[in-house]
């Protein structure tokens, strides 16, 4: 019986509304991120070696690609930390249970 009157209560439905927009918000900003991060890594390497974008597939492009896809890597999982950490810290958990 105590479930149907949990089902009823209003304030739980503006909880999980609340929720859910917190958790787009905080999905929007981790993909703008780690595409922010793929696509910096991607636009600093391309300045500083121009003629290995000439369309040209040899050995410099593969470490190149390597090197872009490392450090976008690095950018996208610092950002993702540190958007949980902040959020982490915003809606003030103690603990953080996964289910």
């Amino acid at each position: 019986m105590a479930d149907s009157s949990a089902e009823n209560d209003p304030s739980i439905s503006d909880d999980s509304k609340a929720f859910k927009v917190k958790f787009a918000f905080l999905f929007g900003v981790t993909f703008a991120s780690v595409i922010g991060g793929f696509g910096l890594a991607v636009g600093v390497t391309r300045r500083r070696s121009p003629t290995s974008f000439s369309g040209q597939v040899h050995d410099e492009g593969a470490k190149l690609a390597m090197r872009a896809l490392g450090w976008g890597t690095v950018i996208s999982v610092s950002g993702v930390a540190a958007i949980g950490i902040v959020g982490k810290s915003a809606y003030e958990l103690k603990k953080v249970v996964f289910r």
